[in-house]
C-alpha cells in the first residue's frame, strides 16, 4: 500500500480558489452577472459600494484607494465573502487559532488581510463565542435572575428570635488570666457565635472557647434560656469559612446537634455552598461586629472575661442601632425604631426615666406596668410594619446588563469557579439537576465533578454565578426538528453547497433501518 502524497502549496491554493469561487457564485449571482456581461443596466449596490471587479482567476474582489501601497495584492483587493456560510466559519476559526485566540480585533484584522466578509465584526463575534478555549479563559458565568421575594421568616411579625440566622466570627486571641503579657504561642483561640433575628434584626452574641459540639450546645442553651427556643435556624454549610472550616463543618453535621434540635422541634436550614450572599442578613451583622472588635482591641491581648464583657457591650450597641429613617421637621421630632424597642420595649443604651424607680409595688401598679409594656410593644410592632417592613419593598441592587450567556440546562458542561486557585486549574463539571426557587427561577444547580484522591464523582450544590459554560448547546427540540427535516427532504440553501444524491439516499436507508431495531 503506497503512502498518500501530501498536497503542495499550489494545490491547496487552487482548491481554496475553487471553494471561494463556488461561494461567490451562490451568494452574489447578480453582481457576477453584471460584471461578466458588462451590461449597461442598473448597477448593483455592492458593486458601487465596494468597487467590485473580477480578476484573472474569476474571483470577485474589492477595490480601494491603496493600490500604490507597498503591500500584497490580496490586502489591496480582498476577496468578497458572505456573512453566513460554513466555509466562512472555518476561515475565521483558522485565523483565530493562528493569532493564538487573541480576541475579536486581531482575528478580524488578520482575516481582512485576504478576505472582506460582510458584517465582519458581527461574524467574528458570533464564531468566537463558540470557542471553547476562549470560554475556559475568559467566559462569563450564567446570568443571575432578579432577586426573589423575601422568604416568609424575613417579613413575619413573630416574637423576636423566632426565626434566627446563625454564624461564627473569629477566631479571636485571648491570654490566660494570670499572665499580664503573653507570647503568641500561649494565646488561646475563642469564637463569637452570632444569633440574629430575621425580622427584628436584633442580635445575641455568645463567646465560645472552641468549635466543639459541646461548646456550641452550651452556647445555644444559654441563648435559648435568655431569648426562648427558636423555630427555625438558618446558616451556611460552613464550607465558606477560611479558618477552622473542618471543625465548623463537623459541628453542623454532628448527630448530637441534630438530635438536640429535633427533640426541641427546631428546624435547621442550610444555604447553598460558596454563596454567602444568600445569608446576607447575618453576614452584614458579622461585619459590624468585626469592625468594632478590630477598632477597639487593636493589637492588645485581652483576657477571656474582658473580651466577654466587650462582646456584650457590642451586642447592646448593635441592638440600639436605628432601623428606620429619622423624620425631623418643625412640628415633631420622632425617634428611630431600634431592635431593642421590639425586644425590651425601650432603647437599652439610654438612661431610664423616673417611672423606672417606682418603689411601691401593688397589684394595680404591676398590672398597669404590664399593660403599659404590652402597649409599647404593640406600638413598636406597628411602627415596624409601617416603616421598616414597607421600606424593604425597594430594591437597591443594580441590575446587570443583558446577559447573552444563555439559560442553564441539564447536561451543560461548565467550569466551577474557585477563588483559591488560578483559573487554569478550575475543574470541569456537568449539570445534573436544577434547583428552582419559589418563583420557578433557577439560581442554583447540582453539578457532578470528578475530584479527590479516589477520583470519585461528587455531587455539589453551587450558585449559577459560579458556573461558567464552555460549550454552546443547541436546544434538543431544535436539533430533533432539524434532523427530521433533513431526513424528510434535502435542504435547499443559497449559501451552502448542495448535498449529493447518494448521501441523501444513504441517510434515508439508515433511518429506515433504525426504525426496525
Amino acid at each position: 500500500m503506497t503512502k498518500p502524497k501530501d498536497l503542495s502549496a499550489s494545490e491547496i491554493n487552487a482548491a481554496e480558489n475553487i471553494w471561494i469561487r463556488s461561494i461567490q457564485n451562490v451568494s452574489f449571482p447578480s453582481e457576477i452577472e453584471y460584471l461578466s456581461s458588462k451590461s449597461q443596466g442598473s448597477i448593483p449596490n455592492r458593486v458601487r459600494q465596494f468597487g467590485l471587479f473580477i480578476d484573472e482567476q474569476e474571483l470577485l474582489r474589492c477595490k480601494g484607494r491603496i493600490d500604490k501601497a507597498n503591500i500584497p495584492r490580496e490586502s489591496k483587493n480582498p476577496m468578497l465573502l458572505p456573512a453566513k456560510h460554513p466555509i466562512i466559519d472555518l476561515i475565521v476559526r483558522d485565523v483565530h487559532h493562528r493569532v493564538k485566540h487573541n480576541g475579536i480585533r486581531d482575528t478580524l484584522t488578520t482575516t481582512q488581510e485576504r478576505f472582506w466578509i460582510l458584517r465582519g465584526r458581527e461574524v467574528v463575534k458570533r464564531i468566537l463565542k463558540k470557542c471553547v478555549v476562549c470560554r475556559k479563559a475568559e467566559g462569563t458565568p450564567y446570568g443571575v435572575p432578579p432577586p426573589p421575594h423575601l422568604p416568609p421568616y424575613r417579613v413575619a411579625d413573630d416574637p423576636p428570635f423566632t426565626n434566627v440566622g446563625l454564624d461564627f466570627a473569629g477566631p479571636l486571641l485571648v491570654r490566660p488570666d494570670k499572665e499580664a503579657q503573653s507570647s503568641i504561642e500561649s494565646l488561646l483561640k475563642v469564637y463569637v457565635l452570632l444569633f440574629t433575628c430575621a425580622s427584628t434584626r436584633g442580635v445575641h452574641l455568645e463567646l465560645t472557647p472552641s468549635l466543639s459540639v459541646s461548646s456550641f450546645l452550651q452556647a445555644f442553651r444559654r441563648f435559648a434560656s435568655r431569648r426562648g427556643l427558636p423555630s427555625l435556624l438558618v446558616s451556611d454549610n460552613a464550607k465558606t469559612y477560611k479558618s477552622a472550616s473542618k471543625e465548623i463543618r463537623n459541628l453542623s453535621r454532628a448527630e448530637e446537634v441534630w438530635r438536640y434540635l429535633s427533640n426541641n422541634r427546631i428546624t435547621w436550614q442550610l444555604i447553598v455552598e460558596k454563596a454567602p450572599w444568600w445569608g446576607g442578613f447575618w453576614e452584614r451583622l458579622v461585619r459590624s461586629i468585626k469592625r468594632r472588635l478590630k477598632k477597639v482591641i487593636g493589637r492588645a491581648s485581652l483576657t477571656y472575661e474582658e473580651l466577654s464583657t466587650l462582646v456584650v457591650e457590642i451586642k447592646g450597641l448593635i441592638n440600639s442601632r436605628p432601623l428606620t429613617y429619622v423624620f425631623d421637621d418643625d412640628e415633631t421630632c420622632t425617634s428611630p425604631l431600634c431592635p431593642s424597642h421590639l425586644i425590651y420595649g425601650r432603647r437599652i443604651t439610654t438612661m431610664p426615666n423616673s417611672q423606672h424607680y417606682e418603689v411601691i409595688s401593688t397589684y394595680q401598679s404591676l398590672t398597669k406596668r404590664a399593660r403599659h409594656h404590652r402597649n409599647l410593644i404593640q406600638q413598636f410592632t406597628k411602627q415596624w410594619r409601617t416603616e421598616y417592613l414597607l421600606g424593604l419593598r425597594e430594591q437597591s441592587r443594580v441590575m446587570a446588563r443583558n446577559n447573552k450567556t444563555g439559560n442553564i440546562s441539564i447536561g451543560d458542561i461548565v467550569i466551577l469557579r474557585n477563588d483559591k486557585t488560578s483559573r487554569c486549574f478550575w475543574k470541569l463539571a456537568k449539570v445534573e439537576q436544577l434547583l428552582h426557587g419559589e418563583d420557578n427561577l433557577v439560581r442554583a444547580a447540582v453539578v457532578k465533578m470528578l475530584g479527590g484522591k479516589s477520583d470519585k464523582a461528587q455531587l455539589l450544590r453551587r450558585s449559577i454565578s459560579h458556573l461558567i459554560p464552555i460549550e454552546v448547546k443547541q436546544p434538543l427540540s431544535k436539533v430533533k426538528n432539524k434532523s427530521e427535516a433533513t431526513i424528510s427532504e434535502p435542504p435547499v440553501s443559497l449559501n451552502a453547497r448542495p448535498r449529493r444524491m447518494a448521501a441523501v439516499i444513504g441517510e434515508l436507508k439508515r433511518a429506515e433501518q433504525l426504525k426496525h431495531i
